[in-house]
């Protein structure tokens, strides 16, 4: 630890200082995104809501350590608007007319999840216990 509170104290003020820079770039950044993001969408042919999620996922990189902790809660916001957002574009007729091939993918991924993380899931949590 610090001997003097002198120097544990400047060390706390510049962390802090340095919280305080990242989230003022990730405000710029995200900012700079919403205004991009029409751009971006036209120019890869993909939906607004995936440019968003790839931007973000190569983001945290930039932005990580304890910035992305105090964020948490907002992610999850996040998530849960992009879940309603997602949920209020499906066409119920659409889904009617496309139900075996739907199901046809859901069974295979589950089946997937089954065959191929379950067993390798069981001897890695036997390895690591806590």
């Amino acid at each position: 630890g610090y001997s003097d509170g002198g120097a544990r104290a400047a060390a706390i003020c510049r962390w802090m200082w340095v919280l305080l820079a990242k989230f003022v770039g990730l405000v710029a950044t995200a900012t700079a995104l919403y205004s991009a993001a029409p751009t971006l969408q036209r120019i890869t042919r993909l939906p607004s809501i995936t440019v968003c999620l790839l931007a973000g996922i190569l983001l945290q990189y930039v932005f990580s350590g304890p910035l992305l902790k105090l964020l948490v809660p907002a992610q999850n916001a996040a998530l849960g608007v992009i879940t309603i957002a997602a949920g209020s574009e499906l066409i119920v007729a659409n889904l009617r007319s496309n139900a075996s091939a739907i199901s046809a993918i859901m069974c295979s991924m589950l089946a997937a999840s089954l065959l191929i993380i379950v067993p390798l899931e069981v001897p890695l949590l036997g390895a690591f216990p806590s």
